[in-house]
């Protein structure tokens, strides 16, 4: 189903002496544009694109989305590349950690407790399978390698996550509202959800049946999108199918070529016979040698006239071995992953360190779309708990939705020695606190960190122990100096 189109308001604004959009045909194109865009103007240097601008609902209608997100899913489960890349974004996008900053800390207990058990896969997976902190993996998965998925928040207070391919339009739908769906998704003249259509599976996985409409008041689309007049998400991935594939492709013909130069083996000129004709075989008609790629000498027997010669093939050479590292290099790129994390020895230590600093700062924008699809969850089981008296908040406690937070899981210190020391500097100097370094070196959150550590002192006094934390003070350089003499 083609998206439909909005007019824009500004779209019949012509500014004085400027080409309106009927007159675009008329503008000269090749040789003839002067102090334009080369980049608008046809060429035979490389292949022409369509002119046509739709949305992506249009440009990737479904069976092309059908097609891409299976592709996509192949690739990921049959070639280590693939697979690798969308584990390490998930590595580092959607491991998180609940806090609450209720102002009250029996409540911020309580509140935490209660998400931990809500997170068991009895309390929060329709099916019973999966952890609250696996189900979101998956769902992020499900996102980079189809494009989006659809949350369903269930009267049991489960999740239930709808893979992609499983939001069709339906076949019931009025002429006059078909224009209104795009791939499974009512719309309204806004381009705001009113409901899904979900489908289901047949038993033998070749087909589809419909299942039911959901409204979007607990149903949710989370999706990659990359411009306004987009529905649907679209992988990230989609730019790097091909290329992967031909990556995944070339190695298997490289490890042909690599196997057959691992084989030894030789022609040989045959006696001629009688007629003039080389002996092929034996008196009983049987072949005189037999051919056997096995690992092991193999024999050609050659036209007379023919050389005795050995058969023996290269390794892949070291342009190719460049070239594929070329290609995965790219590939990287539609996940942001830096060309370190797929081989360190390209980088010292500073250049993974800037290197990831670099990613972490790309991960931003996908933490915060991860954080708003737990946080659509986690809220609605709070507030569930609170309405029937699960959870009682004292009178004082804030319990709006900014007091429940996700905090992304830090990583920790390269350098411990070194980096602890600039943490404290800059603590010391005002431009930063301990609040954010425990949350960017995921060391958990500050308050608790120092419950816990007037907890351990109280413990070691009971004992007898007097525990220190400040590091020994180093004498004056000059002292040190004269102590050396």
């Amino acid at each position: 189903m083609i998206a439909p189109e909005f007019n824009s308001p500004f779209e019949s604004f012509s500014a004085v002496g400027t080409p309106s959009l009927t007159n675009a045909a008329a503008v000269p194109s090749g040789d003839q544009v002067r102090f334009g865009y080369e980049a608008a103007t046809p060429s035979n240097n490389r292949k022409n694109r369509s002119g046509a601008i739709k949305s992506e609902d249009a440009v990737l209608g479904p069976t092309a989305r059908n097609r891409l997100v299976s592709t996509s899913q192949d690739l990921v489960r049959n070639f280590e590349l693939a697979g690798w890349m969308v584990r390490k974004h998930l590595d580092y996008v959607t491991e998180c950690d609940f806090h609450a900053e209720t102002g009250h800390q029996g409540f911020n207990e309580a509140v935490e407790e209660f998400v931990r058990q809500q997170s068991e896969p009895e309390r929060c997976d329709i099916r019973n399978r999966l952890a609250l902190d696996d189900l979101f993996r998956m769902h992020e998965a499900e996102i980079v390698t189809s494009g989006d998925i659809l949350s369903v928040r269930t009267k049991e207070r489960y999740l239930q996550l709808i893979e992609s391919d499983l939001l069709r339009n339906p076949f019931d739908a009025k002429p006059a509202d078909q224009q209104n769906w795009v791939h499974g998704v009512e719309l309204d003249r806004f381009q705001r959800a009113l409901r899904f259509a979900v489908w289901k599976r047949t038993k033998t996985g070749g087909g589809y049946d419909f299942a039911q409409y959901l409204d979007t008041k607990n149903a949710r689309l989370f999706s990659h999108d990359t411009r306004l007049s987009q529905t649907r998400g679209v992988s990230p991935l989609a730019a790097a199918v091909n290329r992967v594939c031909d990556i995944y492709e070339a190695l298997g013909y490289a490890l042909n070529k690599a196997k057959l130069s691992q084989l030894m083996g030789y022609f040989f000129k045959s006696a001629v016979g009688s007629d003039g004709l080389g002996r092929t075989e034996t008196e009983d008609g049987s072949p005189r040698y037999k051919v056997k790629f096995d690992g092991g000498v193999f024999v050609l027997e050659g036209d007379p006239g023919d050389e005795m010669q050995l058969i023996a093939n290269n390794t892949p050479s070291n342009e190719f071995q460049h070239y594929i590292e070329a290609m995965i290099h790219c590939s990287l790129l539609v996940l942001d992953l830096p060309r370190s994390f797929f081989d360190e020895t390209k980088a010292n230590f500073f250049g993974n360190r800037v290197a990831v600093l670099h990613y972490l700062r790309s991960c931003d924008p996908k933490r915060r779309r991860h954080i708003r699809a737990r946080k659509w969850y986690t809220d609605w089981v709070i507030g569930e708990a609170i309405l029937h008296d699960d959870l009682k908040p004292p009178k004082s406690a804030d319990i709006s939705s900014r007091a429940f937070c996700w905090i992304p899981r830090g990583t920790p210190w390269w350098n411990p020695g070194q980096e602890i020391n600039a943490d404290v500097s800059a603590m010391s100097s005002g431009l930063d606190n301990p609040y954010r370094i425990c949350r960017e070196r995921g060391r958990g959150n500050f308050e608790d960190n120092v419950r816990a550590l007037a907890k351990a002192k109280e413990f070691a006094k009971s004992q007898g122990v007097e525990l220190t934390w400040a590091a020994p003070k180093q004498p004056p350089m000059f002292e040190r100096e004269g102590a050396k003499k």
